[in-house]
């Protein structure tokens, strides 16, 4: 517990003290999680998010029981840590957004409503986009995007568009490829 909380070997266990307040990152899960164990008497692979001997956080999953007694809540735990953890599934969820964010900027195609057909269209995956490039979800890839559909639009004679955002707002990467396609010769 020491060597998990950053203290030094020398210090008295009973200096240890896991679950005082200036351990706690967040003050609330402190009074749900001696609440749950004071009313249930246990909790089991219980995750906290706690502080170090030297103020940094630590995820803990914490197994444990309590007893009360005279002088208040007496607590015996088993405390694992899962910073690393944490920090992994962080990191895919991260990962997971990153990749439905890029999936927004997938296509851009030219409809002619009144024939429910499509006369041309330009994507992240398309030949001309190249499989060397680095695609995202970001302007760059919103303004080639926009170049490319152009160029595509002017080989099979469309001149003007109507531009159909889909209820996005009209910034940043939707801009971006608007205004590129603009440049490229485009009439909105």
């Amino acid at each position: 517990l020491k060597l998990m909380f950053g203290y030094a070997a020398e210090t008295p266990q009973d200096e240890v003290r896991p679950f005082e307040l200036e351990h706690f990152v967040d003050l609330q899960a402190r009074e749900s999680f001696l609440d749950r164990i004071g009313r249930d008497g246990s909790v089991t692979d219980y995750l906290l998010r706690l502080r170090r001997a030297d103020r940094s956080p630590i995820w803990v999953e914490v197994t444990a029981h309590a007893e009360a007694t005279p002088e208040g809540l007496r607590v015996e735990a088993l405390m694992r840590d899962v910073s690393e953890r944490k920090r992994l599934e962080d990191q895919a969820r991260d990962l997971y957004h990153q990749l439905l964010q890029a999936e927004k900027l997938a296509a851009l195609g030219h409809i002619d409503d009144a024939a429910s057909k499509t006369i041309a269209s330009t994507s992240t995956r398309s030949k001309a986009v190249g499989k060397t490039e680095k695609i995202g979800a970001n302007i760059v890839t919103a303004t080639r995007i926009g170049k490319l559909a152009a160029e595509a639009a002017k080989e099979k004679g469309i001149k003007s568009i109507v531009f159909d955002r889909s209820g996005a707002r009209y910034h940043g990467k939707v801009k971006a490829l608007a205004d590129a396609a603009r440049e490229a010769g485009l009439q909105f």
